[in-house]
């Protein structure tokens, strides 16, 4: 694997583009801004979010998987020359249109849930790995 090495990961920009993407994810999930237009799209309510059992096993997994997509997203950037604030929301748009969006879609589809679903899913991850994009072309 000679176009990857952990020597070209900017660690520094790794953690704060793991926390851009808890930080979108929080606020595009509130209340006031999508967080009630997606609990009706899964059948929830705020109670029902507010009491769900595993909610630390669920951010530990999310910060796992945000901190392997910061890694792989600064790998990419890094190997493709993208290497400016506006060059990686451009990245991260294009990445998570074709990849997040995508599978949102595809996924919610065969599950036979409405597209709405999709299209706030798969907007927020456009919008964190826009995030992640902005901080790592900052620090390349």
């Amino acid at each position: 694997m000679s176009w990857f090495s952990f020597g070209d990961i900017n660690w520094i920009a790794v953690i704060v583009a793991t926390i851009a993407q808890f930080v979108v994810g929080a606020v595009w999930y509130h209340p006031r801004v999508v967080g009630r237009a997606w609990m009706k799209q899964v059948g929830l309510n705020e109670q029902d979010v507010a009491s769900a059992d595993g909610g630390p096993g669920r951010y530990v997994a999310t910060g796992v998987v945000a901190l392997i997509t910061a890694v792989v997203m600064n790998v990419l950037m890094w190997e493709l020359g993208v290497g400016s604030v506006v060059g990686g929301i451009v990245f991260g748009l294009f990445v998570g249109a074709v990849f997040r969006l995508g599978a949102h879609v595809i996924h919610n589809g065969f599950a036979l849930r409405g597209q709405r679903l999709s299209v706030i899913d798969g907007l927020q991850d456009m919008v964190a790995l826009a995030a992640v994009g902005a901080v790592i072309g900052a620090f390349i």
